[in-house]
C-alpha cells in the first residue's frame, strides 16, 4: 500500500516525547514525524504537506498500530478505511455507529457522518480527499478530526470497516490526555458547531 503515516503533535515536552515513540514503533510504512507550538490541526497540516503517497493515516503520539496494519487496509477497496480500536471500553472492535438511520447498530458509511463520529484517526484515508476538503481546521479546539471525516463524507467519499487492522488506543501512558479538553460540554457546543458550518448533503 502506498501510504504514510503522520505523527503530529504539539505543545509540551510529554507530547514531543510522546510522539517521538509512536513514530519509532510505526511500521509497515514511511513516518512524517511534525511537533509544532500552535495546535493539532495545524501539526497535523504540517504533516500532510509533506505527504506524498496515494494514502496517508494519522497516528496520535499516545497510540500504536499492530503489526500488518497496512496489509489488512490494502485487501480494502473504500477511499475511507476504518480499523478495530483496541483500548476502547477494553475490547478491541470496529467502533459502530448507532444512529438509527439503518436499522441496528453498524460500522461507518458515509450517512453515518450526518448524525456523529463513527471513526477513529487512524482510519486510512485517500491523500487527495483529505486536501481536496483542506486537511484540519484549526477552528475547532476539539473533534477536528470529525469535521475531516465528515467534510470527506459530503463531498461523497466511501467508507468500509476493516476489522483485521487494528489501530491501538492508548498505547503508552498518558497524563494528560487531549479528549478530556474542555470535557462533554465543550465536545457537544463543537460538534454542534461543525454540523452547522458543514451542512450535510
Amino acid at each position: 500500500m502506498d501510504v504514510s503515516v503522520v505523527v503530529a503533535t504539539y505543545g509540551d515536552a510529554q507530547w514531543r516525547r510522546l510522539g517521538d515513540l509512536a513514530a519509532n514503533e510505526a511500521d509497515g510504512a514511511p513516518v512524517i514525524r511534525v511537533h509544532g507550538n500552535g495546535d493539532l490541526a495545524g501539526a497535523r497540516n504540517e504533516g500532510l504537506a509533506q505527504v506524498f503517497t496515494e494514502w496517508v493515516c494519522f497516528l496520535d503520539g499516545d497510540d500504536a498500530l499492530a503489526p500488518g496494519y497496512f496489509w489488512s487496509m490494502n485487501q480494502g477497496s473504500a477511499d475511507v478505511r476504518q480499523p478495530s480500536v483496541s483500548g476502547w471500553c477494553d475490547t478491541t472492535m470496529v467502533p459502530i455507529c448507532t444512529a438509527d438511520h439503518i436499522s441496528g447498530a453498524h460500522t461507518a458509511q458515509r450517512d453515518c457522518l450526518q448524525f456523529g463520529n463513527p471513526l477513529c484517526i487512524g482510519a486510512v484515508v485517500k491523500t487527495a480527499l483529505v486536501r481536496a476538503v483542506g486537511g484540519f481546521d484549526s477552528r475547532w479546539p476539539v473533534v477536528e478530526d470529525y469535521a475531516l471525516w465528515r467534510a470527506i463524507a459530503i463531498n461523497g467519499a466511501s467508507f468500509e470497516a476493516i476489522p483485521a487492522a487494528t489501530y491501538i488506543a492508548r498505547a503508552r501512558r498518558n497524563l494528560d490526555p487531549r479528549n478530556r479538553i474542555g470535557g462533554r460540554r465543550l465536545r457537544a457546543a463543537t460538534h454542534a458547531a461543525i454540523d452547522e458550518a458543514l451542512p450535510w448533503r
